[in-house]
């Protein structure tokens, strides 16, 4: 590339609904240098403006490859392209096609015209100007200084180091800290953490502002309000940190809608009635007592109590959660306040870090479902008699779907299958193991074949599932985790990140063919009404502890009234699924709108 003297270019934003991909820092597409580029604080306000918001300090890497940048420059933004090796004249234009809400009487088009010159310090800095249109009218227009700076050592392609401070380390500096400081310790540690099990490179965390904001955005959309808690268990205390939605976030001063309780609490003694709790909870010979009930109240005591005046008096409907070592594989739903369970309280959803989930919003009411699975042994695997039922039920009960089954579950054909159509929902009715140690000994079973966890993010990027626009969601309906491990607990937490996915529906343990068919069906019998996917697990499994969901002989009945045959070789009609065991290892991983 020349000597810049002056800089010139067109830049064309490519939007598809929304939906920017994986950040280039996270996936690295291109060689060579890197630009910096830094926009002010804009708000977008009064009007007829299309967006009522703001950027905050926008600071985005631009990956250069010859004559072209790539990267973001807003949340909005997909890709950019400056196609100009010399970068010649006195500025460049930024033009989307479309922006704003989905509603098409909210589409319109922003231009962002920057202009300025090259400093002799080598930064190209100016003002920029952005200007909204609807159908062709200039509805308002704002203004604000930038830079552009050339990083001349940068290669993206350079993997990013994981900085994984030590537990010792980590809980001294967590001690001492503020609140904010502290929980953005830990959001760090806990995205750290999972990256270094996967083998990827960490995302940037975000900081505690810009979460608050994101919630709120997240609420504005699904009117359903969420909350996020930090569970942290240090050696002789356990802190818990809330952080609640407020759109205003990363422009007021004020302080932040965070609260931060610390209890006394021996993390041994955390361990062991976590422990204790999934042992009886998963123990199928007890599913006709209340055994659990005892370390359920316990730790619902310990994890949600403290935080309940504040979820009650902000109205929150989800709790998002993200989990120390040794709670991330508790089936949280099946909590318990002395009255009811967790799960009919709150919908629930359990996150690697904030910073490791894709939170952009997308009805999946209307998506596309690619449903898989085995119901034969394969590789010494116990066959699923009812996954037959289960991807033909959902065949036809999704009005957008294409099913296949047995042999036609090879890793060749779902690659082909996504290659060819991007799918909203991938649903794989199989064998899967999220084991103790190496990534290499946890695998998802096809038909004669293994896919090993270590493989897993080079097949989902050859076959295009990070690729826009997203997969909204992975369901594993037959999968189990070695309960209580650390490393199986990062694998199962991670997968939504490591597959490219937004969010993984999965089963801590494998509950029983029956149970698993009953569950799904519910769940996608709900997903088509509910406003968010989390709230549609959440009422399959209040459906199934209320007793609103039977087996009858051979009938699974519905709580919307429709059936569901079990094969010949299977009968629901001794178990008894409003405990538990039946329906709380189904734990919702990621996004949860």
């Amino acid at each position: 590339m020349s000597k810049l003297n002056s800089l010139s270019a067109t830049i064309i934003l490519i939007f598809a609904g929304f939906e920017p991909p994986i950040a280039l820092a996270q996936t690295p597409q291109y060689k060579g240098n890197a630009w910096i580029l830094t926009r002010p604080n804009f708000a977008y306000t009064g009007g007829r403006c299309v967006v009522n918001g703001s950027f905050e300090d926008i600071q985005r890497p631009l990956y250069q490859n010859g004559n072209i940048l790539r990267g973001g420059i807003g949340q909005n933004v997909s890709q950019l392209n400056i196609q100009d090796s010399n970068i010649q004249g006195e500025g460049f234009t930024v033009s989307d096609r479309s922006s704003g809400e989905p509603d098409p009487n909210q589409v319109g088009t922003i231009t962002d015209t920057f202009n300025g010159s090259l400093r002799s310090d080598g930064v190209f800095a100016g003002t920029v100007t952005t200007t909204y249109y609807r159908s062709g009218d200039r509805i308002c227009q704002t203004s604000g200084a930038f830079t552009l700076v050339r990083q001349s050592a940068a290669d993206p392609n350079q993997t990013r180091s994981v900085t994984l401070i030590d537990r010792s380390t980590f809980e001294t500096r967590f001690r001492s800290a503020p609140t904010e400081q502290a929980a953005s310790l830990f959001e760090a540690q806990q995205t750290n953490a999972i990256a270094k099990h996967l083998d990827v490179p960490p995302p940037k965390p975000p900081t505690l502002r810009e979460i608050s904001q994101d919630l709120a955005k997240i609420e504005q959309k699904t009117q359903e309000k969420p909350a996020l808690s930090y569970v942290v268990t240090l050696k002789d205390r356990l802190d818990l940190v809330l952080v609640l939605p407020r759109k205003d976030a990363t422009k007021n001063s004020d302080s932040l809608p965070v609260r931060r309780i610390t209890l006394r609490a021996n993390a041994e003694d955390i361990q062991k009635l976590a422990q204790e709790f999934r042992q009886e909870v998963t123990n199928s010979r007890k599913t006709n007592t209340t055994s659990y009930l005892s370390s359920a109240q316990k730790l619902h005591e310990l994890l949600i109590a403290p935080l309940e005046p504040e979820l009650q008096a902000n109205k929150v409907k989800t709790l998002i959660i993200s989990a120390d070592n040794h709670l991330r594989s508790i089936p949280l739903a099946a909590l318990h306040d002395g009255k009811q369970f967790l799960i009919e309280k709150y919908s629930i959803a359990l996150i690697p870090s904030f910073a490791m989930t894709d939170t952009r919003y997308k009805d999946l009411r209307k998506t596309t479902l690619l449903a898989m699975g085995i119901s034969k042994s394969t590789q010494e695997q116990i066959p699923l008699p009812a996954v037959a039922v289960e991807v033909s039920e959902l065949s036809q009960q999704w009005s957008q779907s294409k099913g296949f089954l047995d042999e036609e579950f090879t890793l060749n054909k779902l690659k082909s299958l996504t290659q060819e159509q991007r799918y909203g929902i991938i649903h794989l009715a199989t064998h899967a193991e999220f084991q103790k140690g190496e990534r290499d000994k946890s695998f998802i079973q096809f038909w004669g074949e293994k896919l090993r966890l270590d493989k897993l993010r080079q097949y989902t990027s050859e076959s295009g599932w990070n690729k826009n626009p997203t997969i909204e969601m992975l369901v594993l309906s037959a999968c189990r985790t070695a309960l209580g491990d650390e490393q199986a607990e990062l694998g199962f937490a991670g997968l939504a990140f490591q597959a490219g996915v937004k969010t993984v529906v999965g089963s801590l343990w494998y509950v029983s063919d029956t149970a698993s068919l009953t569950l799904m069906s519910e769940f996608y019998s709900q997903l088509k009404n509910a406003p968010t996917r989390s709230e549609a697990l959440r009422q399959a499994q209040v459906a199934m502890l209320q007793g609103k969901v039977e087996l009858k002989e051979r009938q699974i009945k519905l709580s919307n009234g429709q059936s569901v045959t079990l094969p010949s070789n299977l009968s629901g009609a001794k178990l008894n699924l409003t405990h538990p065991y039946y329906w709380s290892a189904y734990t919702l991983v990621g996004n949860w709108n």
